[in-house]
């Protein structure tokens, strides 16, 4: 008889301590958690805001007004795919190759980390840097 009653009592508690009624979840008032519209705002997506000043440098080119001093080439890595100035690539040699023949006197390269992955970020990196040994230009990260 003890041993039924401990083992009812046992499971009465087991169901209690494990709520055995399920409650909703309530908010306390009906404000927003975030704002969504506020934190896209904040956000910088990779490489976009790089993208809008690119716009510039070909209007310069068209012109001839200012000096190539200001051309700043991209190279942005996402995830395994490399692109170089918006267009795809498909490794750190072919972007060797096409970086030192663009490269002029005052060219900027920015060198954009967009969700990369490491081995191909490293990869990238190296080869810029193996260019920059022969050729003198400006390397930026972000």
């Amino acid at each position: 008889m003890k041993k039924s009653l401990k083992i009812i009592f046992l499971l009465a508690t087991v169901l209690a301590l494990c709520s055995w009624g399920e409650k909703a979840v309530e908010l306390l008032d009906s404000r927003k958690l975030i704002d969504l519209e506020k934190a896209i705002d904040v956000s910088l997506p990779g490489g976009a805001a790089i993208f809008e000043d690119e716009g510039n440098d070909s209007d310069t080119e068209q012109d001839g007004s200012q000096n190539s001093s200001s051309k700043i080439l991209v190279v942005t890595v996402h995830g395994e795919q490399i692109t170089y100035n918006q267009k795809s690539v498909s490794g750190a040699e072919e972007l060797a190759k096409k970086v030192s023949m663009d490269l002029k006197d005052g060219v900027k390269i920015s060198l954009v980390d967009d969700y990369a992955e490491a081995h191909v970020y490293r990869d990238v990196l190296k080869a810029l840097k193996s260019i920059r040994s022969e050729h003198d230009f400006a390397l930026s990260f972000e």
